[in-house]
């Protein structure tokens, strides 16, 4: 049984999967937070972008913050996700 409830969701952009991937995930961090989720919106459904250079230059030095995550936790595909219920943690990396 599944209990109803709310659930938080903490997406940390990365881009691990070439030049492109790490210029989208730049990008979307120099964009002010509330503008993020309608710009990924937009690169899910265009899978080719022209990311603003200036957005890319922004989001440089927390793309790397997310990639020592990332590596700390020596997670190795994309996307992961943690799951935390009472004291029980899930971890699943890659596609299902």
């Amino acid at each position: 049984a599944r209990e109803a409830g709310p659930h938080t969701v903490h997406w940390i952009p990365i881009g691990i999967l070439g030049p492109k991937s790490e210029n989208a995930a730049q990008a979307l961090l120099g964009l002010p937070a509330e503008a993020r989720l309608a710009s990924l919106a937009s690169l899910m459904a265009t899978p080719v972008s022209t990311a603003n250079p200036g957005d890319i230059a922004r989001g440089q030095a927390a793309h790397q913050a997310n990639l020592a995550i990332f590596r700390n936790f020596q997670f190795r595909a994309v996307p992961v996700v943690v799951a935390v219920t009472g004291e029980r943690v899930t971890v699943s990396q890659g596609l299902p």
